[in-house]
């Protein structure tokens, strides 16, 4: 398989941008401007039927960072206090979430704050005593 067919087939995989930027003379380097198929002219420096092709592929890497935090008193099997600030990705809507959510068992409280990353806005907000907070997350299906 041909260079330019190989890197054409890997961009179409990973979904990259693609650019055929030049053409030019594999013996001296001249820019040529010719079709990409088709019977080749003799370059008109030094008539060679030599060519190098230049191609550019390029991506987008995004990186998001996120945190967890726990504080547990000895003597206490849970922890007293979690709290959760990271990156969600929504299937149901295709888009990357920040969820902020703290549980704090000491003074009954919880509280999650979901927004939008792409626009900022504010998707949910619960702020309730924790004792009522009950049949979500790993308590949906326990019954209580």
């Amino acid at each position: 398989m041909p260079v330019m067919q190989r890197v054409r087939a890997l961009s179409r995989r990973a979904k990259m941008d693609t650019d055929m930027e030049e053409r030019s003379c594999g013996s001296c380097d001249t820019k040529l401007f010719e079709p990409r198929t088709g019977d080749r002219s003799p370059c008109p420096v030094c008539g060679s039927l030599k060519r190098r092709m230049t191609a550019c592929c390029s991506d987008t890497v995004l990186f998001m960072d996120g945190m967890r935090m726990k504080a547990r008193r000895e003597g206490v099997k849970r922890p007293i206090w979690e709290a959760i600030n990271e990156p969600s990705f929504f299937y149901k809507a295709k888009s990357w979430h920040r969820v902020e959510r703290h549980i704090d068992r000491e003074h009954n409280l919880y509280i999650e704050i979901i927004t939008d990353m792409s626009t900022g806005k504010l998707v949910r907000r619960v702020e309730e005593p924790l004792s009522i907070h009950i049949g979500h997350g790993s308590d949906k299906n326990s019954g209580k």
